[in-house]
């Protein structure tokens, strides 16, 4: 969908309509994560709800610095630009520390027993039901 959106509105020619698609697929994508919750494993789970609300508020920050408003200051701008990546390395510093956190646990603890998303699981067995009730 992000490309999708990056394919039909480019950066070069609208730039405030970019970002506003690409901050409606992000929210659509992180409701529907917190609806679904995809994972089996709620670390996954946290690390791509984290992941997602990140990516929000960057996006956010970001339609904030784009847009000309009349009441926008260049103080206020940097600001939430310096908010927007402090956002983002601090996200991605707390991703690698629960990477590395997985990967010393990972001999006593199996934290990736089926990365497959719920839905895409449950649709793999119901065929597979399917295709042995019609074999019978």
């Amino acid at each position: 969908a992000l490309r999708a959106v990056a394919m039909l509105i480019p950066m070069e020619y609208a730039t405030q309509s970019h970002i506003f698609f690409m901050s409606l697929v992000m929210l659509a994508s992180l409701a529907m994560h917190a609806y679904l919750e995809p994972y089996d494993d709620n670390l996954l789970n946290g690390m791509e709800l984290i992941s997602l609300l990140s990516c929000v508020f960057s996006m956010s920050m970001t339609t904030y610095v784009v847009s000309d408003l009349w009441n926008q200051t260049a103080q206020s701008r940097e600001l939430a630009l310096i908010f927007a990546v402090s956002l983002l390395l601090a996200t991605s510093l707390l991703m690698v520390g629960l990477i590395l956190y997985l990967l010393i646990q990972a001999p006593t603890v199996d934290h990736a027993r089926d990365e497959r998303p719920r839905a895409v699981s449950n649709v793999a067995e119901e065929v597979t039901q399917k295709g042995t009730l019609q074999a019978n």
